[in-house]
């Protein structure tokens, strides 16, 4: 089946950039879009860079030394360097809850 479209100018600017930026024409961009958006097993990319963030794991080195220090919190008292340490790790694992 043939599709004749009537692009604003502007419209047809944007996909050429596109098209250009990967290095295809725009009839191809346009069908690869159209394909993509019909599959049910692809996720938008806006969705897939949002999933990205929020299954980012901490650091499994700074998950275990943070779960080192918060066990010798509980027996003893920390030394300076350790709590700044475990002040540290706990605010990365805050940052990264907040990008969530």
């Amino acid at each position: 089946m043939t599709i004749t479209l009537e692009l604003t100018p502007d419209m047809e600017a944007q996909l050429s950039r596109v098209a250009q930026m990967q290095d295809k024409g725009i009839p191809t961009l346009l069908m690869e879009t159209a394909q993509r958006h019909l599959r049910s097993d692809v996720l938008p990319e806006t969705d897939a860079e949002l999933l990205k963030i929020i299954n980012a794991p901490l650091a499994p080195e700074a998950r275990r030394e943070r779960d080192i220090l918060l066990v010798v919190q509980k027996q003893s008292e920390l030394s300076t360097a350790e709590r700044a340490t475990l002040c540290t790790l706990i605010d990365a694992v805050e940052l990264t809850n907040a990008r969530r």
